[in-house]
């Protein structure tokens, strides 16, 4: 995949005696996502899934006695839970997949009727697809095999893998008949012989652009250097820095869906629902990987961020050819700036628009 600079987004190697022995007991997953545009390289999450299983089988003869019982345990762990995840080359490059693989065990002291095991990935959609399964019957101890799963990342073909994902684990132990489980954990239930353990966490997000990962401007010395020209019509002509200007707010905007889809997209591109003679417009030729540029130029762009009357930060910033400005206050003239406005207290974008000045 020469195609793809690839970024190594490590999300669970270890769960912990998953849905572990009675007494002991802990999980936890660990997540490498893509370097952050404001210079966190590693996020990582902690998660506590612990569970206990236990429970006594009946004696030789069949009558479950609790002096004559024998008592098991089963556990299971995560040995991998992890993805790949790959972006378009350039900067900044639009994600192009995220591949999972995975495995995991499960043990008992005795051996079951039947024990079966599933490890899922969860996309930003809420669609479970598995990465490692396995069954067994009349055994004691079961590998869930890595299956894989490889989201393809293509918004207009309606596949979309950005955003947060999750890992769910689901064990099932299946007792000899007669048996009782006396011993579960909150993430357990049972039904008779048939104990069901299932839990899921979060496994970090696969951001829609691949950032450089550059510092905040006010905290380290930034060297000049010029922008290069976009693609396409479409060229910089501001000077910038190799930082970041953050908002006063030190919170990194996040471009996703939400901020393409739902905010600017509606409001400021020909045909949007919410489009007026009030409002600058992106030429309809501006595509998801254009707007990451004109915001990457924003982000490093000097100017100043103001609170505006609606309590969001906004800044103006030098940007041709990429739009008009309003019908109303710029005649529809060829626009030279763009204004990014961004939320006060969360890494929303509220907008971005080609601007009247």
């Amino acid at each position: 995949m020469n195609k793809f600079s690839r970024v190594l987004f490590v999300i669970a190697a270890i769960f912990s005696a998953l849905f572990g022995t009675a007494g002991s007991s802990y999980a936890s997953m660990a997540a490498d996502a893509a370097p952050a545009a404001h210079a966190v390289s590693t996020l990582r999450v902690q998660a506590d899934l612990s569970a206990h299983a236990a429970g006594v089988a009946p004696s030789a003869g069949g009558r479950l006695r609790s002096a004559a019982s024998t008592p098991f345990e089963c556990s299971s762990t995560v040995t991998s839970a992890s993805a790949t995840v790959s972006y378009a080359a350039g900067s900044p490059g639009e994600l192009a997949q995220v591949a999972w693989v995975g495995g995991a065990t499960a043990t008992c002291t005795a051996p079951m009727l039947a024990m079966s095991y599933q490890l899922s990935a969860i996309d930003p959609q809420s669609v479970s697809h598995p990465i490692a399964v396995g069954s067994c019957a009349g055994c004691a101890a079961l590998t869930a095999a890595n299956t894989g799963y490889t989201c393809l990342h293509n918004r207009q073909a309606g596949t979309d893998c950005s955003g947060a994902w999750q890992i769910s684990a689901k064990v099932t132990y299946q007792a000899q008949p007669g048996s009782t489980w006396t011993s579960v954990g909150a993430n357990c239930s049972v039904a008779g012989p048939l104990l069901t353990c299932a839990a899921s966490v979060p496994a970090g997000t696969a951001k829609l652009f691949n950032l450089p990962s550059l510092p905040d401007c006010s905290t380290t010395a930034a060297t000049a250097t010029t922008a290069a020209p976009a693609a396409g019509s479409m060229q910089r002509i501001a000077a910038v820095t190799a930082c970041y200007n953050l908002p006063p707010s030190k919170i990194f905007p996040y471009l996703g869906d939400v901020a393409i889809d739902v905010n600017i997209r509606p409001y400021h591109f020909p045909g949007g629902t919410h489009v007026d003679d009030t409002k600058g417009l992106f030429f309809s030729s501006v595509t998801d990987s254009d707007l990451a540029h004109i915001f990457e130029a924003g982000m490093m762009d000097q100017g100043n961020w103001t609170l505006n009357s609606s309590n969001y930060y906004e800044k103006t910033f030098p940007y041709s050819g990429v739009g008009v400005r309003s019908v109303k206050f710029g005649n529809s003239l060829p626009s030279t700036q763009v204004t990014l406005v961004v939320s006060k207290f969360t890494d929303d974008i509220i907008t971005m628009y080609p601007a009247d000045a």
